[in-house]
């Protein structure tokens, strides 16, 4: 359950990332994956989101990563979307 919180958390990455600052997609994905997850579920102990999700406590099978605009439709042509991370984790035959 803790691994959806996480992934919903990641959606919340601060607004100052917008599109209007030129950002690879590598600098976007390794901010994410750098990101505490102790600031993200302050029951866990501090590390690197990328390694907790490849941790053997999690028994995750895939993580892949990529850059996402939050799959928010534009209300109008000036509409920036926000930046966001799309976190796809597998264990067995499910994913999310």
């Amino acid at each position: 359950m803790k691994i959806c919180y996480l992934a919903v958390a990641l959606l919340l990455i601060p607004p100052s990332l917008v599109a209007q600052v030129r950002y690879t997609k590598q600098q976007v994905v390794s901010y994410g994956k750098a990101l505490d997850v102790a600031k993200l579920d302050a029951t866990l102990s501090s590390r690197r989101l990328e390694n907790w999700l490849r941790s053997r406590t999690i028994h995750l099978d895939a993580v892949t990563w990529e850059v996402s605009d939050c799959d928010l439709k534009p209300v109008n042509s000036s509409y920036v979307a926000p930046l966001c991370i799309r976190v796809r984790l597998v264990r067995g035959v499910v994913g999310g």
